[in-house]
């Protein structure tokens, strides 16, 4: 049975470092199976040296293992965001998420801002900012709902607050999204058109 293991890695953000760490990696035999952000998963770990290799092959390239404590509590806060992003992307963009999520885990604010800069490579206030975003960009294509509602169910305080915000993050605004989504509309009447057709 293959030996995979998921790791964060520190210092692996940057352009073309994950293509750099590859090749370096598979001339030791292990095998970066899939990677989200900085965190890998790596097959060949079993065999006899591979995490002392692996360790140097890291060192050499200026990049870390993140301890195991800090990997679980990343991974405990980024599934706490998850069950809870819906309640959180409500509320006011100043309220205070990672006070509350610091103290829902049993760590320090200071420390899971840290962890966040050092795995995510953004704050934690930019990572649940971004995870709004997203959730916009989906309700925008996915949803009629009108823009007042969505920005007020999104804790935004106007629609211009979050289009701003939405161009700030993407570079492209609103209609953008809206189009696509008008565009899905079309496509389904499409389809159901020619369902009918084909069913005479």
């Amino acid at each position: 049975m293959e030996d995979v293991q998921t790791i964060a890695i520190k210092g692996l953000k940057g352009s073309g470092r994950q293509e750099i760490l590859q090749h370096k990696l598979a001339t030791i035999g292990i095998q970066i199976k899939t990677s989200h952000g900085n965190w890998l998963t790596l097959s060949g770990l079993s065999q006899i040296n591979a995490k002392y290799l692996l360790d140097e092959a890291l060192h050499a390239l200026n990049m870390t293992r993140l301890d195991e404590a800090s990997q679980i509590l990343i991974y405990r806060t980024q599934s706490w965001i998850e069950l809870e992003l819906d309640k959180l992307i409500q509320q006011p963009i100043a309220w205070n998420e990672l006070k509350l999520c610091s103290t829902e885990l049993g760590t320090s604010a200071n420390q899971l801002d840290a962890l966040f800069l050092i795995v995510e490579g953004v704050s934690f206030e930019k990572y649940l900012n971004l995870q709004r975003v997203d959730k916009v960009k989906e309700l925008l294509v996915y949803t009629d709902w009108p823009l007042p509602f969505l920005a007020e169910r999104m804790g935004y305080e106007s629609v211009q607050q979050m289009a701003g915000h939405l161009i700030r993050e993407t570079g492209l605004p609103v209609t953008h999204f809206r189009a696509l989504h008008q565009d899905r509309q079309r496509l389904r009447q499409e389809v159901k058109a020619i369902q009918a057709l084909s069913t005479r």
